[in-house]
């Protein structure tokens, strides 16, 4: 008799240490990546939803940055649910990420599983990892949480099928989200159903986001597929615009990754709504087919390119062990957007993932129609489109909460707690319950607060950008209540309250992070007068390195490399190498001192926490190689200079992370 079972176990692998987060809480506006120019010719739909829900920072979160490029053998806890037909794995202590989905019959690895762990400067929180399925929420981006332990209780079934909720308290947005894993019995399939729930106080829509990153294998063969004509193509330098996709689009086919030139996003625009599918298949006819309800509307295919930044950046998240792609599915038309969901709402899906078995020769074929008719057509197809309608209509009222099998962070229980100390009522939370034991350290200052005090002394823990706690900081006098304070305000863009706020706690007791962060204001205020007394003042006040390096890196920006030379210079002497180092060099080069900058170069800078998008490393070596060049020939013209610096010291392959071609 077919069985499904669930279990915890743990798989090791080669993977970076990944430390505790930083305390550099955000401030300033955030740069995104992901911005489009005003101008750009897109119909109404789509300029609304890019415009609309975008955040200032991630604010209360803090920075994941302390992490290294040295891989050492470890253990990482993986759910694993399992049949006759198929193996998955969950990470629970990384995000809920679907690290594996194994078809047995077909002896095929359905998703690209990362041989390594390597985090790199790719989420909204700066550590990222590559491979599998990751669930983003939020806003633009990969998701705060993409690194850090969910909850996870096993749901009991009474159909007997092996199944698991994932689910954490969002703070961004102050919603419930969940991601519960089902594998039937004799189920071919893996069916994920997701699950947010707005739990706000507030009679306003919430803007949301929600993607599932897919990670897939690439080789010179793998197509991607979707019942799609056109698609929106965002590729960093280029204002997203609509391009054709079948037999008469341009060359190269963005079908067909291998042929990609460099890192883009391609949005499909559906033509069919009901049952949103994309497939990636490989010359024998077979690969994943991944299907929704018609929830997840928007899907999309991300290259890295065959540009030499863009194999770089392949090789730097795997360490050379392998080349992905990815597919996703989203609630929008494009990752560029945000869309309202009504206050008070419970918004759900079911999605499907399985193996796809078609006739290679047709996928792959000269016809776009052909391939995508042989995709639906499939039995596979049929049996997702099945098996997501059983589970949609399915009643729940059997189901019940099991085993615990992993705790998460104590947000959900301190909001709990809120709520009961404010006669606010708590939230209905019998499916994603938050316990008191879930409570920490991070929780510890902010229940001294609701118990009447007082906020603890010394740089805050963690932080908070609900407005239900301002009245609770007013009534502290201690000035880390009021630096708690300045940030909230940072956080919802009240920058007067916030300097007013910050001023206060640096009156009460000068600290580093309150200076710093007034500094961070004034500079995107335009006060670079400001900005720099404060950041000088913050560098003078603080003994950490890693704010040390943050506070150099300012002044960089503000204009200052000798003092930002200097921060760097002793940071250096103690941790070589990584950002500090990058820092140093960069000051050389703003100071004009090119050689010295070539010598650091050529001594070798990785930094480990290099953001996507980042050309520091190239522009770099190319401003130290022309200022040489410039050095022995002042009259030449800054034309002939970077030709005799390109052929002189041409790029090396290691500081090569760019991932358009005309960066």
């Amino acid at each position: 008799m077919a069985s499904a079972s669930l279990r915890l176990e743990t798989v090791s692998l080669p993977s970076a240490a990944l430390g505790d987060p930083v305390n550099l809480v955000p401030v300033r506006r955030t740069q995104d990546l992901h911005a489009v120019d005003d101008g750009v010719q897109i119909d109404e739909e789509l300029r609304a939803g890019l415009t609309y829900g975008h955040v200032r920072n991630v604010a209360p979160y803090l920075p994941q940055q302390d992490y290294d490029r040295t891989l050492v053998d470890r253990d990482h806890r993986v759910i694993v649910l399992e049949n006759d037909h198929v193996r998955a794995e969950v990470l629970p202590d990384l995000g809920g990420r679907l690290r594996r989905l194994y078809d047995k019959s077909a002896g095929r690895e359905l998703l690209h599983v990362n041989a390594v762990f390597q985090p790199g400067n790719l989420a909204l929180r700066n550590a990222w990892f590559s491979g599998g399925v990751e669930w983003n929420i939020g806003t633009i981006g990969h998701t705060p949480l993409t690194a850090s332990t969910l909850h996870a209780v096993e749901i009991e079934r009474p159909d007997g099928a092996a199944a698991v909720r994932l689910y954490e308290y969002e703070r961004l947005r102050g919603v419930v989200y969940s991601v519960e894993f089902v594998l039937g019995a004799d189920a071919r399939e893996l069916l994920v159903r997701g699950t947010i729930v707005d739990v706000r106080e507030s009679t306003e829509a919430v803007p949301m986001y929600w993607w599932s990153n897919i990670a897939v294998d690439q080789t010179a063969d793998t197509r991607v597929i979707a019942p799609a004509h056109g698609a929106w193509k965002f590729a960093y330098r280029e204002n997203v615009h609509l391009i054709p996709v079948g037999d008469d689009a341009p060359r190269p086919d963005i079908t067909r990754p291998a042929l990609a030139p460099q890192a883009a996003d391609y949005f499909f625009d559906l033509d069919e709504k009901a049952h949103p599918w994309i497939a990636a298949v490989e010359a024998d006819g077979r690969g994943l087919l991944q299907m929704s309800d018609a929830l997840l509307r928007g899907r999309k295919l991300f290259v890295w390119g065959e540009s030499d930044g863009g194999r770089r950046w392949q090789s730097w998240l795997s360490h050379g062990t392998g080349t992905y792609l990815e597919i996703q599915a989203g609630i929008a038309r494009t990752q560029l957007e945000h869309v309202p969901m009504p206050a008070g709402a419970t918004w759900s899906w079911t999605e499907a993932y399985g193996l796809v078995e078609v006739d290679g020769t047709v996928a792959l074929g000269d016809s776009w129609d052909a391939a995508i008719d042989e995709v639906a057509s499939s039995s596979a197809a049929g049996r997702l489109r099945d098996a997501i309608e059983a589970e949609s209509t399915r009643s729940t009222a059997d189901d019940r909460v099991g085993e615990v099998l992993s705790i998460g962070s104590g947000w959900g229980a301190l909001e709990q707690r809120r709520r009961i100390h404010t006669r606010s009522g708590p939230f209905e939370d019998s499916r994603t319950p938050f316990r008191p034991n879930h409570l920490g350290a991070e929780q510890e200052g902010w229940l001294q607060l609701l118990r009447g005090g007082p906020f603890p002394d010394g740089l805050p823990l963690s932080y908070q950008r609900d407005d239900a706690w301002v009245p609770f900081l007013e009534s502290e006098t201690t000035p880390d209540a009021a630096f708690a304070l300045g940030v909230l305000h940072a956080a919802q863009g009240r920058l007067d309250e916030a300097v007013a706020a910050l001023t206060a706690a640096v009156q009460a007791q000068d600290t580093w992070y309150a200076r710093r962060a007034l500094a961070e204001i004034a500079q995107e205020r335009g006060d670079e007068s400001a900005a720099r007394a404060h950041a000088l003042r913050a560098l003078e006040l603080s003994d950490l390195t890693v704010a040390s390096v943050d506070l150099g890196e300012l002044l960089l920006r503000l204009g200052a490399p000798t003092e930002a030379l200097q921060a760097a210079t002793t940071v250096d002497e103690e941790h070589p190498g990584g950002r500090a180092r990058l820092l140093r060099a960069q000051a050389l080069v703003a100071l004009e001192r090119y050689a010295e900058a070539r010598d650091l170069l050529a001594d070798g800078i990785e930094v480990a926490d290099l953001a996507e998008g980042d050309n520091a490393l190239t522009e770099l070596w190319r401003s130290a190689a022309v200022g040489i060049q410039r050095a022995a020939d002042p009259t030449a013209s800054a034309e002939v200079l970077a030709e005799r610096a390109a052929a002189v010291d041409p790029l090396p392959a290691r500081y090569d992370f760019r991932m358009s071609l005309d960066a």
